[in-house]
């Protein structure tokens, strides 16, 4: 299009009318809808008019076309790179150099000798039967304490507790220092004889019924002596009698006295305690 075209154009769609715009048509009116209470109607708005046809401005001439610009100078082709000199061809890459073969192969380890057996050693000897030792007869029994030392004897015969009492006044009298007292079967008869007495007679006491004081019963079986002395005691055992002698201060003298040298020992059942017991001591 050149530009006597084109500036036709423009002046005449500037100078062209637009035709108003026409009004809208009312459509059918609606009847107002019933509501539950009559509202008042308020104002009644008529329709709304067509806009005014707007007056044409003044009218501007046809834009002149612009002035054909002068042609710069025109640039000649882009000439073509001037083709890259070809750098050195590297050739093809050379294949590696084959390695150098392993160093010397070890050749494999032999096989260890097969083990020469040595001496072979002949079965243990059993050993040889020890010799028997000398026989050892049994184990003897231990031996026994040694008991204490006879009690001296002038013929005759004492029962067991009478020998027992005995023993405990001899050891009585070795913790005191003394020496023991000769058992004279004489006496030991006249002391049992003072004992059965008390026994029948239901008494305890020096003075015998029947024979009288000590003294008079030693006399009386011919028993000579430079001094006398007697102990009784009513008790149950030979033990508890003899403790009881030794509580009592005069009967402990007698025990103990180094003045007499012999002694007789007579014990009978019954009594009011169970056992009469009677030592008598003389010194010749």
């Amino acid at each position: 299009m050149d530009d006597k075209t084109l500036e036709s154009l423009l002046w005449a769609y500037g100078n062209a009318k637009l035709p108003p715009k026409p009004a809208p048509k009312p459509g059918p009116q609606t009847g107002p809808t019933p509501a539950p209470a009559p509202s008042k109607p308020g104002p009644q708005t008529g329709p709304t008019p067509a806009p005014a046809p707007s007056k044409p401005g003044p009218q501007a001439g046809p834009t002149p076309a612009p002035a054909p610009s002068k042609p710069g100078p025109q640039a000649g082709p882009t000439p073509a790179p001037a083709p890259s000199k070809p750098g050195p061809q590297a050739g093809p890459i050379p294949a590696p150099a084959p390695s150098k073969p392993p160093g010397p192969q070890t050749s494999p380890t032999p096989a260890p000798a097969p083990h020469k057996p040595g001496p072979q050693a002949g079965p243990t000897p059993a050993p040889a039967p020890s010799k028997p030792g000398p026989q050892t007869g049994p184990t003897p029994a231990p031996t026994p304490a040694p008991e204490p030392a006879p009690i001296p004897l002038i013929p005759g015969e004492l029962s067991s507790e009478e020998r027992q009492m005995v023993e405990l006044i001899n050891q009585a009298r070795k913790d005191a220092g003394l020496a023991p007292l000769i058992v004279n079967a004489e006496l030991s008869k006249t002391a049992r004889m003072k004992s059965r007495d008390m026994a029948d007679h239901n008494y305890f006491s020096h003075q015998s019924p029947t024979y009288g004081s000590p003294l008079e019963l030693i006399k009386k079986f011919g028993i000579s002596y430079a001094s006398a002395e007697e102990n009784i005691a009513c008790n149950q055992t030979v033990m508890a009698a003899q403790l009881a002698l030794m509580n009592s201060s005069s009967q402990r003298a007698n025990i103990l006295s180094k003045d007499f040298t012999e002694i007789g020992v007579g014990i009978a059942d019954g009594g009011s305690c169970g056992k009469m017991f009677t030592q008598q001591f003389i010194r010749k």
